[in-house]
């Protein structure tokens, strides 16, 4: 699909819709901002009107890793929190209201499980993801009772891509 404009055309690979309205992305760069989505093709503009970027929420306490989840799914986000521990949780979750949230399990103060059942029992419609590095069916079992509705082990995090594209197919 492309895009006229003064200049010319630009191909546009992918567009992100923000608040303050939609970008075109070429090669990973931001070349434009498309205001009226009506100069759009209609199938292409019915799929922005329809596209709502998440507001995620990561809990992990390894700084790398964090920001590594961080780059991982900043493109499906329009904004994501963090906190680098269960302790922190539950208060970002109150203020944040994120529509999802990617917990790790071991952490210092609380761990990730009792985060999750916090989170859980005061909202019960969050959804938390279990992102950490224990590929084990005892915890997934504990992860799974405490609220959670996925468990990934972080050896390949763009499982939790394909995790966030099944629960917010528009995003």
């Amino acid at each position: 699909m492309s895009r006229s404009s003064e200049r010319g055309c630009v191909q546009v690979e992918v567009i992100q819709a923000l608040t303050s309205g939609v970008r075109a992305i070429a090669n990973g760069q931001t070349v434009g901002k498309i205001v009226r989505a009506q100069s759009l093709s209609p199938i292409v503009a019915n799929k922005i009107e329809q596209w709502e970027l998440m507001k995620l929420l990561i809990v992990e306490d390894n700084d790398r890793m964090r920001r590594l989840i961080r780059r991982t799914v900043a493109d499906l986000a329009e904004t994501i929190h963090e906190c680098s521990d269960g302790a922190e949780a539950l208060a970002a979750y109150a203020t944040n209201q994120p529509d999802c949230v990617l917990m790790d399990i071991k952490m210092r103060k609380m761990d990730g499980i009792t985060a999750t059942r916090n989170i859980c029992a005061a909202y019960p419609n969050a959804r938390v993801i279990i992102v950490t590095d224990y590929d084990d069916d005892r915890l997934r079992h504990t992860a799974e009772r405490a609220g959670a509705c996925h468990y990934l082990v972080k050896e390949n995090l763009l499982a939790i891509r394909e995790v966030l594209s099944e629960l917010f197919p528009g995003g």
